[in-house]
This record gives C-alpha cells, structure tokens and sequence, in this order.
C-alpha cells in the first residue's frame, strides 16, 4: 500500500508511526510544510517541504513587523495554507492509496482535504483534541462536511476517552513507539533523578515544577533535567532567573535544543517522569518516558493521560496546581521500590499496547473496514 502523510510539520509522534507501516510492508511518503531541522529525526522518511501559499506569506510578513513572532505564529496557525500547486504536483507524483491529513481548526486542514480528496478515495484525518467531538451546532455542521462534502473515511485519534464517546468517524489508534533493548534500573542509593521535556513557553509550566520542587529539595535527595527547545524568549528568561534565586546550581541543569537521537541516552539516565503542562492536546514525550521504564506524571488536561494508569505507571495531577504536582511526586519519590515497580509497570504498557507491530495491526484492521 502506498500511504502519504500531509502534516503541518514532521512531529516526533509521526516518526514512529512512519515507521511501523513501513516495517508492515508499506511505502510511506511524507509532505510538510515546514521543517525543525536539527530538532526532527529524518531517519526513517525525509519529508518534501512546501512553501506557504503567496497569501500565506504576505500574511506572515505584514503581522511579524507589526505584531511580532509570538501573534504571528498564532494567526499563522489558523491561515497558514501552503502553494496548493506543489501539493498537487507532489500528489500526482506520488499517487497514494491512502492520506492522512493532520486535522486541525484551520486553513492547512480545509485544503489539503479537499485537495487529497480530488486524487484519493482514502482519506482520513489526524486528530489530536477533541474539536470534532460534541454536539454544537458547529462541530456537526462540521462533521457533515468531513463525511458528506469532503468524504473523509475516519477521523484516527490516539486518545481512547475521546473515541469512546465520539461520532462513528472517530477511530482509536494508540500512539506507537520503540522500546529500547536496554533497561534501565533505579539505584538503591542516590538521588532520584526527575526529567521534564517540552518548549520553553507558557503552556508547558516549567515554572510550577520548578515551584514544587524547591519545596521538595528541602525533603528529598533529588535532582531534576529540563530539556527544552527555545519559543518564548520572555518566558524561558522566567525560568532562568527562578533557578538563579531560588534553587542551588547544582540541582538543577538545563538542556537546550537536544536532538531526538540524543534523547534515548537522557531518558536512560533519569527515574521519573514529569510534563508540568496545561492545556496538552496530546503529549508524545510521557510515551517516550513510558517506554524506557520511567513512571510518568501528567496534568489532568494532558490528552495522553488515558495511557496513565493511577499508581500503576504514573500519577495524574491537577493541572496549574502546585499542591497536587507535589503530592504526585512524593508519591514516588517516598517509596524508591514503588518508583522501581511502576516503571516496570509503564515499559510493559508502552511493550504491549504501544508498539510499532500494534500499529500497523490497527491499521490494516481500519483498511479493511474503511477503505474503497
């Protein structure tokens, strides 16, 4: 089977996903309309990249010079369209036997649907949030479009709450990732060592994990690694000074812009798990973490917090509130052989519910149903 991607960008999420059809059997293509180079792994498919559309452009240049980056890329994110001809050309070139389009609230998801649609019969979107879910009047004009104008065959989320009590379109397929075959062990002695990965921005909350955890460095022997990637200048100079004045050099580092291929080694290295983050569609790092025997700790407005089971592999605390992040975390950081136990618990969910294998099942199990 012939499949291509039409995705704003070549997230982390995909890669794994690329793969797991291409260890099936299967030719994948990927088109983008951007590139991260240097923070995306190219290892499995390297993308063909689009320029934005004229307007798109135009757009981008007028409000960068008034407004600034951080208002651009928020308005870019609704009109962002790219140069509809090179998608055709590239869709004529490759000839796919099924699309995938990242289905978003915005222009990139309107015409490159539409577009797919005009040289496939088998297009299914990709989403994320619950934004087609419901029963506004928008969301089922919405659906009516998807099904009857545009005549998507699914609609393919990685969060099973939403699925279970979404319309028909909506099908269920797990995020897929690798297992490492080394195995991490927690110490007997030592600190226990805590790892947060997201953007430096507002929305991850660096700033409340590092609010719990000057509290808890006064009861605990702990450390903590943040790995981010530079977004809002404003808000990681936030997290640089908090560190300075209120937590010892020593116990805390930052790591910035780390490519994936270096990731496996510091995940290796660590023994829980934290995203501090609000407001999470659906975060691909705690699966990472899952996968290399971490316990992990999400918000409750983390979509992938349905991978969370309660004590099992992680803990689920209120999102922007310090006093449940901590308490979560002490769950853990009280109990070293309970930490031991739920990492063991979360690998062996990421080895039977997340793998490549799986995926690939779950696909061909939607062709058959699905597919003209």
């Amino acid at each position: 089977m012939n499949v291509l991607f039409i995705v704003p960008r070549f997230h982390l999420n995909l890669r794994m996903r690329v793969k797991a059809l291409q260890d099936a059997g299967h030719h994948v293509s990927v088109l983008a309309l951007r590139s991260l180079n240097g923070l995306e792994d190219y290892d499995v498919v390297s993308p063909y990249v689009v320029e934005e559309g004229c307007v798109s452009q135009a757009i981008r240049h007028i409000f960068s010079n008034v407004f600034g980056r951080e208002f651009t890329e928020k308005i870019m994110y609704i009109w962002s369209v790219p140069r509809i001809r090179s998608v055709i050309y590239f869709l004529q070139k490759v000839r796919p036997d099924m699309i995938f389009v990242r289905g978003q609230k915005n222009m990139f998801t309107v015409t490159m649907s539409f577009s797919a649609r005009l040289l496939c019969r088998n297009v299914y979107l990709l989403a994320q949030t619950e934004r087609y879910c419901g029963d506004t009047l928008s969301k089922r004009v919405t659906l009516f479009v998807l099904k009857y104008i545009i005549r998507v065959r699914g609609i393919i989320s990685p969060l099973e709450n939403i699925c279970s009590q979404a319309h028909s379109l909506y099908v269920y397929i797990p995020f897929a990732t690798s297992v490492p075959e080394r195995i991490r062990y927690i110490s007997k002695s030592g600190p226990l060592r805590i790892l947060a990965v997201g953007k430096f921005q507002k929305r991850k909350d660096f700033l409340l994990l590092l609010r719990a955890y000057k509290e808890l460095l006064v009861r605990y022997d702990i450390t903590l690694t943040l790995v981010g990637s530079s977004y809002d200048e404003e808000y990681e100079h936030e997290i640089v000074e908090y560190i300075r004045e209120h937590i010892p050099s020593d116990a805390v580092s930052v790591l910035r812009d780390v490519p994936h291929v270096d990731m496996e080694e510091i995940f290796l290295q660590h023994d829980i798990f934290v995203l501090p983050s609000y407001a999470e569609p659906a975060a691909y790092t705690p699966l990472e973490a899952m996968a290399h025997g971490l316990p992990v700790i999400v918000s409750d407005t983390c979509g992938t917090k349905c991978y969370i089971e309660e004590g099992e592999n992680g803990y689920i605390f209120k999102s922007k509130d310090v006093i449940s992040l901590k308490r979560a975390l002490e769950q853990c950081l009280g109990n070293r052989q309970h930490c031991v136990n739920m990492g063991r618990c979360a690998r062996k969910k990421a080895e039977t519910h997340h793998t490549t294998t799986v995926f690939a099942k779950h696909i061909e199990v939607v062709v058959c149903e699905r597919n003209i």
